[in-house]
């Protein structure tokens, strides 16, 4: 009898090991697909319209010699969308009564289907001018700093550099497709600079002493234990980990300030030099531990592990335990798929969280509401998703996506709890 539930244990292996490589070889594919897709998108702001298509309706003015081109670097503040700063381009002529604030960080919320296509990746944002003052004014009631680094050009590049942006701001050029990482305001300071000053530009980075991903780059302006910080952290992909160089670490402001203070324009420095046009001390308020996500996560972990513990030593299952479990993680789970393969945000994919949080895991949460025993087809998918589990488990131990710390305890109680399911199917129900 023993011998006859061990071959029949054996020959369940055996077919779950199979299922799990064909399907393994589906997502593979998958996600080469989803690769390729991802490395052939092009973003632009629209420069090429901005020198061809539009020149002909342009009203030139010309700047007098003492006007000055600047560099607006924005502190943070307390929302999640100003949390990482901010930047812009300043242009001031006294004497012809000009001073502009163009502002590649800016966003209409009338246009339609705004939400949709921002949660889908497809939001435009846009080139808009407005005065130094109504700018400052902003930014004072926020109480965020403004630091002005004023450019070292000559007269043709001054003036070249204020016809672009005035071209540029026209209605049919200012709209751009919006990425956080690689098309934002601060990113589009640099390629303007480049596109104007051209190989008049130089710089001399030491890129090997910087190491750093664009999650580790976002890490510095979040609070470790904060609701902001794991919800990024979970949603962002793999393609947010991997070493960047020192010039993909423009899209924060600070360190666009950084790289222009490097910079040379014909064997010169570009800042000539830098000043503060608002002061303030930004302190980030701090969250009492007990409405931390730290908090939470741990005493949701504790109760599954505690219940967990019960069920095994009286030998039964809870089953409410699991069906709040596994449909909370099924629904999370098809978040982010839906981020992965239903978006355009190119910092979502290739997110191997979803092997972990998997959406298979809702299917699980309702049928185990409803069933006293495990079924066969449900086992295999328990042992598929375990297997996925230690897949995702070895990407996070070797660098090749990053899990926050704090998900520890839940994943420690998922894999718990999956171990135990198993472990009464085949040694409690197959002998019933």
């Amino acid at each position: 009898m023993k011998l006859e539930n061990i071959n029949k244990i054996a020959t369940y292996i055996c077919v779950n090991m199979r299922c799990f490589l064909k399907y393994s070889l589906f997502s593979i594919l998958l996600t080469a697909f989803f690769s390729a897709k991802l490395n052939g998108q092009q973003l632009q702001y629209g420069f090429e319209e901005s020198t061809s298509n539009s020149y002909s309706k342009f009203n030139q003015t010309s700047l007098s010699e003492q006007s000055q081109i600047s560099i607006l670097i924005c502190g943070p503040g307390e929302e999640l969308y100003s949390k990482f700063g901010h930047a812009a381009i300043r242009i001031i002529d006294n004497k012809k009564n000009i001073d502009r604030v163009f502002n590649y960080g800016t966003f209409d919320p009338s246009l339609p289907n705004f939400y949709t296509k921002f949660l889908k990746g497809q939001m435009l944002y846009e080139l808009s001018v407005t005065n130094t003052v109504q700018f400052l004014y902003s930014y004072q009631l926020e109480k965020r700093w403004v630091k002005e680094l004023i450019l070292d050009l000559d007269q043709e590049e001054k003036q070249g550099l204020f016809n672009f942006l005035e071209i540029n701001a026209l209605p049919e050029n200012k709209y751009y497709l919006y990425d956080f990482v690689y098309e934002n305001c601060a990113t589009a300071i640099i390629d303007v600079l480049q596109n104007e000053l051209g190989e008049a530009i130089e710089h001399d980075y030491d890129e090997e002493a910087f190491s750093k991903s664009f999650r580790d780059l976002i890490h510095e302006y979040l609070q470790n234990n904060s609701w902001n910080r794991i919800g990024i952290d979970l949603v962002l992909g793999s393609v947010m980990d991997k070493t960047e160089a020192y010039t993909a670490s423009a899209f924060l402001p600070d360190y666009t300030a950084a790289q222009l203070s490097e910079m040379k324009v014909h064997q010169k420095q570009l800042v000539a030099s830098e000043r503060n046009l608002l002061v303030f001390n930004y302190n980030e308020l701090n969250t009492p531990f007990l409405l931390t996500p730290g908090f939470w996560i741990a005493l949701f972990s504790l109760i599954i592990l505690m219940l967990t513990y019960i069920d095994f030593k009286n030998g039964i299952r809870t089953w409410i335990v699991d069906q709040v479990l596994f449909s909370l993680l099924g629904i999370m789970g098809i978040f982010l798929c839906f981020m992965w393969f239903g978006t355009d945000h190119k910092s979502t994919k290739l997110n191997f969280n979803v092997f972990w949080i998997n959406p298979l895991f809702l299917y699980l949460g309702f049928v185990f509401g409803k069933n006293k025993f495990i079924k066969y087809w449900q086992h295999l998918l328990l042992f598929g998703i375990l297997i996925l589990m230690l897949c995702f488990s070895i990407m996070w131990i070797t660098g090749f996506q990053a899990l926050s710390p704090l998900f520890i305890p839940l994943l420690v109680a998922i894999y718990l709890r999956i171990l135990l399911l198993l472990y009464r199917y085949y040694y409690v129900e197959l002998y019933d």
